[in-house]
């Protein structure tokens, strides 16, 4: 009895034009396609972009599997409908490769830039383990929120975050919180 070869998505962003006229060989992942077909398995593109999400989850359920390659924001957008959908084909019976809750769970810190202001973020989550955070963190349970601003010879400065109860440093008006409050709108778990 003869099986058929597996198929695998290859997920990767776009607009409409190019998930229209997407092929194995016109994108930046026509080596990865090319591997894939020498050793037997059916892969194909996958284009996602927030308008024809829907198409792209029914796309995903005929597959056994799906790699994907988004960023955490593409084009300005969080990519936390993407993941809704990837859950859902996962709970279906499909491989991701990149399940959502499991990056999640890996997610050591998050980076937020603000270009109009000129200064960026880094979040450290009580998960985070870097050697370096257990000389900064007062508890277990804080976030430490990493302030940068970019103008030369300006030292970084961190903020203490408690779920409950904002900056422990500043209060509730303190832009840390801003911060952590951008870090959760795109998807990022910072208490966890």
């Amino acid at each position: 009895m003869a099986t058929r070869p597996m198929k695998i998505a290859i997920v990767y962003p776009g607009d409409s034009e190019v998930r229209r006229l997407a092929t194995r060989e016109n994108n930046r992942f026509a080596a990865v396609f090319a591997a894939f077909a020498t050793r037997g398995v059916d892969a194909q593109p996958a284009v996602y972009n927030l308008a024809e999400l829907n198409q792209l989850r029914e796309q995903l359920l005929t597959f056994d599997g799906a790699l994907v390659w988004v960023n955490p924001i593409e084009s300005g957008h969080s990519r936390a409908p993407l993941d809704a959908a990837l859950r859902e084909v996962a709970d279906a019976g499909v491989f991701v490769s990149t399940h959502p809750d499991v990056i999640m769970k890996l997610g050591t810190k998050d980076v937020l830039f603000d270009t109009r202001k000129q200064e960026s973020w880094i979040i450290y989550p009580p998960r985070s383990a870097y050697d370096f955070l257990h000389l900064r963190r007062p508890s277990k349970k804080v976030t430490v929120v990493e302030h940068h601003p970019w103008t030369p010879f300006t030292v970084a400065r961190d903020h203490h975050v408690d779920a409950r109860e904002a900056c422990l440093l500043h209060g509730l008006e303190c832009q840390a919180n801003v911060a952590v409050q951008a870090a959760v709108d795109f998807g990022f778990d910072p208490f966890g």
